[in-house]
């Protein structure tokens, strides 16, 4: 029998492991909502933001994509607005990249 991916998990809503996304190539830094702390109403999630985001937000792309994001090798979930305490839905809450088959 063929094994796994060493990304996927058991259970298809498992958070992913962080690192292993992105070297894997599944998503780019700034797909999701790793810069939520940038936008008022959430950062503008997608494939071609994540593209340019290096150019646009320059040392603040680094700081959370090589620096942080990039590097955590774990699943944990991850607030998606960092140091505020009196968020509103959605941004008072936590996430996490799943599989596409959750």
């Amino acid at each position: 029998a063929a094994s796994a991916p060493a990304f996927a998990a058991a259970d298809p809503c498992a958070c992913l492991n962080w690192q292993e996304v992105y070297a894997a190539g599944r998503v780019l830094c700034g797909e999701g909502w790793e810069f939520a702390f940038d936008f008022p109403f959430g950062p503008p999630r997608s494939y071609e933001f994540a593209y340019f985001a290096p150019f646009i937000l320059g040392f603040t792309y680094h700081e959370f994509c090589g620096s942080f994001f990039t590097r955590m090798d774990n699943n944990y979930c991850v607030n998606i607005k960092h140091h505020t305490y009196d968020a509103k839905p959605p941004m008072n809450s936590a996430w996490c990249y799943v599989s596409k088959e959750c």
